[in-house]
């Protein structure tokens, strides 16, 4: 969903802006904690590049969107 609004190729993927996403367009509130647990084995998984911010954040180039392992 954040990949098909998106108008670059690339996403910046953080637990923040998944939880709103889940909470808005689903209904599901899950911690914050537990979903950025859950992006950081994904990206360790996917070998993403991890922005250098002090809250975790991803790149995700939207061409590597469907090779993305779970």
């Amino acid at each position: 969903l954040l990949c098909q609004k998106n108008f670059s190729d690339v996403v910046i993927l953080s637990s923040y802006k998944i939880n709103s996403v889940l909470r808005e367009y689903f209904g599901v509130d899950i911690k914050v904690d537990r979903v950025g647990r859950m992006l950081a084995n994904i990206a360790k998984k996917n070998q993403l590049k991890r922005l250098k911010t002090n809250i975790p954040k991803y790149s995700l180039k939207i061409s590597r969107l469907s090779k993305l392992k779970f």
